[in-house]
């Protein structure tokens, strides 16, 4: 299992590593564009799979055990934990395939060996299956094949960038090429961009993955961290859920669900991919949402 995710992780970034020329990206087409797009839809997993294995490695070393049994904190520590290293390799000035592409092989090898994906893949297909709802499955099943048709279309859409967005194609991509082809954050004084202040906001995702392919890799990272604040967003309200009474309940239950296919359907619509807002609306509702157990936790403690 191990072996293959890693085989699979370096045909992806082999294939990103060497992208087709901006005309056949934009314009032409062509089998080596295809490809490279089927690339850029696996990397969205791929970087969720480092992400978690990330998160389950800092709560064996840190945390309780309930925190294993809580995807979305693994998934929201491990994120930040990847961002951190990103910055790290831009700041040392090794942003380029070599090290990025390795960096990501390790991780989706390390989150595999370790077993840290194995827990959400189980929980993954009970969802799928319908496992863990006791009634009004026909509603549940279609909310979750909504929710899967959105992904679909979330992967399909990081493929292809956000190309009639000004911002994205006159910044960000601008200066994840020019962070790829340099290196490393420290640019060229001759040649300032608008875009260099964002060195420092912690975008070390973004920093990580462009030095493995062009700029339009920023519309994966954004897909990434969409579906994350989807989760995050489902398990706020199964949180609300878990304290109710045993009537409101199951239409809690159902709402979770809802909310997760709404923000996956109308995020994309109102923000550009590319940009690092979803990132930070990830991240809130993510400390939020602890904050939120914390406290919950501490009242039960209380009671008890």
């Amino acid at each position: 299992m191990t072996g293959a995710a890693s085989v699979f992780a370096l045909v992806v970034v082999l294939i990103l590593a060497n992208p087709p020329n901006a005309h056949a990206l934009l314009f032409g087409g062509g089998m080596r564009d295809g490809l490279f797009g089927l690339a850029m839809v696996a990397l969205a997993p791929l970087i969720s799979v480092v992400q978690i294995g990330l998160g389950t490695a800092l709560a064996h070393r840190f945390a309780s055990v309930a925190a294993l049994r809580e995807p979305w904190l693994l998934w929201l520590c491990g994120s930040g934990l990847l961002s951190l290293i990103g910055v790290a390799i831009a700041a040392a000035g090794f942003v380029n395939p070599w090290v990025c592409g390795s960096m990501l092989i390790l991780g989706v090898a390390c989150a595999v060996a370790s077993g840290a994906c194995t827990d959400v893949l189980n929980r993954l297909i009970a969802w799928t299956r319908l496992e863990d709802v006791a009634s009004s499955k026909p509603a549940f099943a279609v909310v979750r094949l909504g929710i899967v048709a959105a992904l679909v279309l979330i992967g399909l859409r990081a493929a292809t960038g956000e190309l009639n967005d000004t911002d994205v194609v006159q910044f960000y991509w601008g200066w994840l090429n020019e962070v790829r082809h340099l290196g490393g954050i420290h640019l060229s004084p001759a040649l300032p961009m608008v875009q260099d202040f964002t060195a420092g906001r912690g975008n070390g995702a973004y920093l990580l993955l462009a030095g493995i392919a062009p700029g339009l890799v920023s519309h994966v990272v954004s897909a990434a961290y969409c579906a994350m604040f989807a989760v995050v967003l489902r398990a706020f309200v199964l949180r609300i859920a878990a304290d109710a009474s045993s009537p409101l309940r199951p239409p809690l239950l159902l709402a979770a669900e809802v909310v997760c296919l709404a923000s996956l359907w109308m995020i994309p619509g109102s923000v550009a991919f590319g940009k690092y807002h979803l990132q930070f609306a990830a991240w809130a509702l993510g400390f939020l949402l602890a904050c939120l157990q914390i406290a919950s936790e501490d009242v039960r403690a209380a009671r008890t």
